[in-house]
Parts: C-alpha cells; sequence; structure tokens
C-alpha cells in the first residue's frame, strides 16, 4: 500500500528535476537585486500572495 505512495513521489521528483535543473544551469544570479531584496522587508510576501489569492 505504501509503496505506490512513494512511487508516486519519486516520479513527481524526477519530473521536477527535469525542469529544475536546466533552469539552474540558465539562472543568472544578480547580487544586488538580492540586495535591494533583502533590505526591502519582503519577509510577509507569502502571507501577501495567500491573501490576494484569497480575495481573488
Amino acid at each position: 500500500e505504501d509503496k505506490e505512495a512513494l512511487f508516486n513521489v519519486v516520479d513527481t521528483l524526477k519530473k521536477s528535476l527535469l525542469v529544475f535543473c536546466p533552469m539552474l544551469a540558465t539562472m543568472e544570479i544578480k547580487k544586488e537585486n538580492l540586495a535591494l531584496a533583502a533590505r526591502g522587508g519582503f519577509t510577509n510576501a507569502t502571507d501577501l500572495a495567500d491573501y490576494l489569492v484569497q480575495k481573488g
């Protein structure tokens, strides 16, 4: 019974890595933008996004 869930997780992980690995290979990190964002106080950005989704 529990093996089916494990196989589903492994399948999902494999598919995620097919997308994620090429993305990392081409990702460009802009340190200046990271520093500005860190100073911007976006620690509750997820809460804001959740609120906006609920509000529609």
